[in-house]
């Protein structure tokens, strides 16, 4: 498999995930810059993650109005204070975030952390970063329709899996890695040598992840039920990306 990126994922806890090896933030002394190092986080708790109608869960996806819970907000409090005491002194660092307001409430909460011991912009907002849609089931209850259609997505193989939207009128993982990936190279070679946070959703960097080390249905196993590599990104974790060559971004082919 090609990478494009190398990734490095930091939780809340020691793990593995998709075969990558995890650490603890708190067991990092200090971020350095690379030659391009981007972090992405996931938002901070929102509304939906815990709301529930009559006891189901209510499909995110791409909405864009919800709001952070106060728990939401503390995390992003509290991942701002920890990252305050592993970046260098001296640090330029830029905030961007896809145009969700969870994601645009989290990066703002973390740019007033960081903004008091270092020299921080608030970059743009992405739509391309926005979490994978879930079509005409966007904050609906997961009902027996939406797992339905669901459950047939399970029933595909991993590669069929990465190119098939999970439901009839929202996008596959594929999609989302696509778009993801352009917005990540402007973001990219518009902050050139400032430290980059970028603030974006679950299935987003899962797709990111898996774009860049080289899934692609020729990788993936072919036999039906099979699994994409397991791999879920909880409130405010971060993942790093450490691009050697930035400004080649674009010139690495998608996988078809």
């Amino acid at each position: 498999m090609k990478k494009l990126w190398t990734c490095y994922l930091f939780l809340k806890t020691t793990s593995i995930f998709a075969g990558l090896a995890t650490t603890s933030l708190q067991e990092i002394d200090e971020f350095h810059l690379g030659p391009q190092e981007v972090y992405l986080i996931r938002h901070g708790e929102s509304f939906f993650n815990v709301h529930k109608v009559n006891g189901m869960h209510v499909t995110s996806g791409k909405s864009e109005k919800l709001p952070l819970t106060e728990k939401g907000e503390q995390q992003a409090i509290a991942l701002g204070v920890e990252l305050a005491k592993k970046i260098p002194l001296g640090t330029e660092i830029v905030i961007c975030s896809s145009t969700a307001l969870r994601a645009q409430k989290t990066a703002d909460l973390l740019l007033h952390e960081l903004s008091r011991f270092y020299q921080c912009e608030r970059g743009q907002s992405y739509e391309g970063l926005l979490e994978l849609s879930q079509g005409i089931f966007e904050g609906l209850p997961k009902d027996a329709k939406y797992m339905d259609e669901v459950n047939k997505w399970a029933a595909l193989s991993a590669a069929d899996k990465w190119v098939t939207p999970k439901v009839s009128t929202g996008e596959s993982f594929r999609e989302v890695s696509q778009r993801a990936f352009l917005a990540l190279d402007k973001i990219v070679n518009e902050y050139k040598g400032k430290m980059i946070f970028v603030v974006t959703h679950n299935v987003t960097m899962i797709s990111l992840t898996y774009l860049g080390c080289g899934y692609t249905p020729f990788t993936l196993s072919q036999i039906p039920g099979s699994k994409l590599p397991l791999l879920e990104y909880k409130n405010c974790d971060l993942l790093q990306i450490s691009i050697e060559k930035p400004a080649d971004l674009l010139h690495i082919k998608f996988a078809n």
